[in-house]
């Protein structure tokens, strides 16, 4: 089974705007895991003041391996309270390090205060210490790309999720092709399968993803990276000690692409960007606008009527949330729900799976579609994975930042 999430990004920035829409009311606070539940509702609701009381209430109850003052602190963000939230960050990294509280701490002070990545060491080079946030930005190096105006690149299916052919210094290897993931990505047993010595590595990151072990370091490589006739040289990929999956390539490779992916031929072509945002073409029926989370491509779906924010995850084989995330939407898992042992980034992971009477992304509209709740998946929003886009052609276009679906 493929993981149900991919790489999380490497990036240093504040969390964006949430926007899942929440009708909770502001009655006396609760304890533990309730407060701790009912604060991420009102976070995403964007009722921040309302938010940080039951966050401040989780910490002292039940803190959620620092997520609880992480989002207390971004509560305070939101607010305008940058000392305030630069104190709940500052706590995060001194009581919850190498925790993905830790790494989401850290972006949201270097949004306040770019400098803080000098002192925390950060910036131009060396170890970061925490997880997708403090896993370092990956050196870019003098990354050149070399392709032809269009490019076509075949995929077979496994488990609802792309697996392309990849070359690593002229030598074959198959790759999951990952949306979700912002990096490219191998384990040092992929390295060694296809005969290449990479040397030393002088940086090293920390890499998350779901499972249950945490985050994992990786050493950081330049190598010449080619997928179909499109090629980039000197380009920065992360090698972790083992990966028991496909090795994955991220947005990293292709995000400066536009791309359409035909589930019908199995097929991904790819063009230049054109760097021009067409602001005067109208959106139409077959349009879906997103919007950018860091290199995640966060789209607004709707399940049972509800509005729920998703980042697209090609890596995930289904729709992947979080029992916080399922509960924000009125998902009730039941007790004697289908449940499924997923390997992951950093190990196994248990999926419980739910059915719900609707989903829908644009013209794409599921009924009685099934939904897996993870007990490990370290993403703010839930994952939107490649079983929802099964049998559809879309593209991917940057520029309009807009996800077009092909009709059917």
């Amino acid at each position: 089974m493929l993981k149900t999430g991919g790489f999380r990004r490497i990036v240093l920035a504040l969390v964006p705007g949430l926007v899942v829409a929440f009708s909770g009311g502001s009655g006396a606070l609760a304890a533990g895991a309730d407060a701790y539940s009912t604060g991420v509702q009102l976070l995403t609701a964007r009722k921040f003041p309302q938010a940080a009381q039951y966050f401040s209430q989780a910490v002292k109850v039940s803190p959620r391996q620092g997520m609880a003052l992480y989002y207390l602190g971004l509560s305070k963000h939101y607010q305008g309270d940058r000392q305030g939230a630069m104190e709940s960050y500052s706590r995060v990294l001194s009581e919850y390090p190498g925790t993905e509280a830790c790494n989401l701490a850290v972006r949201g002070m270097s949004s306040i205060d770019p400098s803080i990545l000098q002192q925390l060491g950060l910036a131009g080079g060396g170890q970061s210490s925490g997880r997708r946030q403090q896993r370092q930005e990956a050196s870019q190096g003098a990354d050149d790309l070399s392709m032809p105006p269009e490019c076509r690149v075949n995929f077979t299916k496994e488990s609802s999720c792309m697996i392309v052919d990849g070359r690593v210094n002229g030598r074959s290897t198959r790759m999951l092709f990952d949306t979700g993931a912002e990096n490219v990505v191998f384990g040092m047993n992929h390295i060694q399968e296809m005969g290449i010595n990479l040397g030393k590595s002088e940086q090293s990151v920390n890499v998350t993803g779901s499972g249950s072990r945490g985050s994992q370091k990786a050493g950081v490589y330049l190598v010449e990276l080619s997928l179909g006739n499109i090629v980039r040289k000197n380009f920065p990929i992360l090698v972790m000690e083992h990966a028991d999956n496909y090795p994955i390539i991220g947005q990293r490779f292709f995000d400066e692409l536009k791309y359409t992916v035909d589930n019908n031929s199995n097929c991904i072509t790819f063009q230049r960007r054109t760097g021009q945002v067409a602001s005067n073409a109208p959106l139409t029926a077959y349009d879906v606008p997103f919007e950018r989370d860091g290199k995640e491509i966060r789209v607004m779906t709707e399940i049972e009527g509800k509005k729920v924010p998703m980042w697209l995850d090609t890596g995930a084989s289904w729709v992947s949330m979080s029992a916080s995330q399922a509960q924000a939407c009125g998902i009730v898992v039941p007790d004697d729900a289908r449940v499924v042992q997923t390997r992951g980034v950093n190990g196994l992971s248990r999926t419980r799976f739910v059915r719900v009477r609707s989903m829908r992304l644009g013209p794409v509209d599921k009924r009685d579609y099934e939904i897996g709740v993870a007990d490990s998946l370290p993403s703010p929003y839930p994952l939107l994975g490649g079983d929802f886009l099964q049998n559809q052609q879309f593209t991917v276009d940057y520029d309009r930042g807009v996800i077009h679906f092909g009709r059917h």
